[in-house]
C-alpha cells in the first residue's frame, strides 16, 4: 500500500516521573472517505483506492512505524505486530465518521493508546513492539444519543478514560458519559462505564461573570474579558488570583438561574492528569471542570486567548502538565 493512502499522526510517549527521556511514534491513519468517488482529508487530496486495498484488514498483521527516540537524537523504523483481531477492512475505516481533525493519545503504564477510526483505539507496546485494536464501548453509538464529537481519550487518575458529550436540543441538555479501561482474563480490553450525567443544570443555570472570576486557573496569554481585545494588561497580582485549586470550592450553583434555553455547545477539552476531572467548553468561550466523583463543576473562566476574535473557534486542546528538568536524575 503506497504512503499517498495514508497520512502520520505523531504521538508523544513520555512519562517524567519514569525517565526523563521520550520517544514519538507516528501512526498512519486511513485517508478519509467524503463519499461517492471522493476522497478527501483536509489537504483536499483527491484519490481512488484499488478494490485490492479496500478489502484488507485494518489495521495490517504488521506495519512498519517511524519511532523518535530522544536518547539517540534520530528516527527509526521498527517493525510491530498485532495482536488479537483488527477492527475491520480499509473500506469500513475510511466510511468511519471523522469529525475531529486530530485524534488523541493516552500514555499509561508504558504503553500508548491512540484514538483510530470509528472510536477504537490501538495500544501500542514499544518494549514488545506489539499492538492491540481495543473496540469502542457498547452503548457509545446509542441511537437516541447521536454522536457529534466521537470519543475523547485520556489518561487520568486510574488509568486510560474516554468520554463523550451528547446534544440533547429537546431537553436542552448535554449527557456526559464516561468510560474507563479495563483488563480482562486473557490479555482482552474492556470499557466499564465509570460515570453518567445530564449537564443541562450546568450550561443553561449559570449567569457567568464576563470579568475575571476569583479562584480558577492561570492562562497564559488569555482574555479573560467579554470581547476581544478588552483587559489586555492585567497586571500580575491579578494573574495570581487566577490560580486554580481543585480542591477549592469554587462550585457553580444550580440554582442560579441564567436562562430556559441551551446557550451552546459543550466541547471536552481533556481529563485531569491526577485526579478525575474533566475539563470541557461551554458555547466555545468558557471552560469548566467537572469532577466525575462529586458532579462538582467549577468555572474557569474565559478561554480565549488575549488576541483572539470572539468568532473563532478552538479547534484542538491538550492538558499540560509542567516538567521541571532541573529536578530530572540526569541533571543531579
Amino acid at each position: 500500500m503506497s504512503g499517498k493512502h495514508f497520512y502520520q499522526d505523531e504521538y508523544l510517549v513520555y512519562d517524567p516521573a519514569v525517565s526523563p527521556h521520550f520517544e514519538v511514534i507516528s501512526v498512519p491513519r486511513i485517508l478519509h472517505k467524503e463519499g461517492a468517488g471522493y476522497f478527501r482529508y483536509g489537504r483536499g487530496v483527491v484519490d481512488e483506492l484499488d478494490p485490492s486495498i479496500e478489502e484488507s484488514e485494518w489495521p495490517p498483521s504488521q506495519q512498519v512505524l517511524s519511532v523518535f527516540s530522544s536518547e539517540t537524537g534520530q528516527w527509526e523504523e521498527r517493525l510491530f505486530l498485532r495482536e488479537g483481531k483488527a477492527a475491520g477492512t480499509i473500506a469500513d475505516m475510511r466510511s468511519a465518521c471523522l469529525l475531529v481533525q486530530k485524534r488523541h493519545a493516552a500514555y499509561w503504564k508504558g504503553e500508548i493508546y491512540v484514538g483510530c477510526e470509528a472510536d477504537f483505539v490501538m495500544r501500542v507496546s514499544l518494549a514488545s513492539k506489539t499492538y492491540q485494536v481495543i473496540e469502542p464501548p457498547v452503548d457509545v453509538e446509542a441511537p437516541d444519543l447521536p454522536t457529534l464529537q466521537g470519543l475523547r481519550l485520556g489518561r487520568s487518575e486510574k488509568g486510560v478514560y474516554c468520554a463523550v458529550a451528547v446534544a440533547d436540543f429537546l431537553l436542552r441538555s448535554h449527557q456526559l458519559r464516561v468510560w474507563i479501561l479495563e483488563e480482562r482474563a486473557h490479555n482482552q480490553m474492556e470499557w466499564v462505564l465509570k460515570h453518567e450525567a445530564k449537564l443541562y443544570s450546568v450550561t443553561t443555570s449559570y449567569k457567568y461573570n464576563t470579568r475575571l472570576t476569583k479562584g480558577p486557573w492561570i492562562f497564559q496569554d488569555t482574555n479573560c474579558f467579554s470581547r476581544a481585545g478588552e483587559g489586555h494588561n492585567v497586571d500580575a497580582v491579578e494573574q495570581a488570583k487566577l490560580e486554580w485549586d481543585s480542591d477549592d470550592d469554587n462550585v457553580l450553583q444550580i440554582g442560579d438561574t441564567y436562562s430556559n434555553k441551551l446557550y451552546g455547545s459543550m466541547d471536552l477539552l481533556g481529563f485531569h492528569p491526577y485526579k478525575e476531572v474533566i475539563f470541557f467548553r461551554e458555547s466555545m468561550e468558557r471552560a469548566l471542570a467537572y469532577h466525575l466523583n462529586s458532579s462538582k463543576v467549577q468555572d474557569l473562566g474565559k478561554l480565549y486567548p488575549t488576541h483572539y476574535r470572539n468568532y473563532k473557534e478552538i479547534r484542538g486542546s491538550f492538558p499540560y502538565t509542567p516538567c521541571w528538568i532541573e529536578d530530572s536524575p540526569v541533571n543531579n
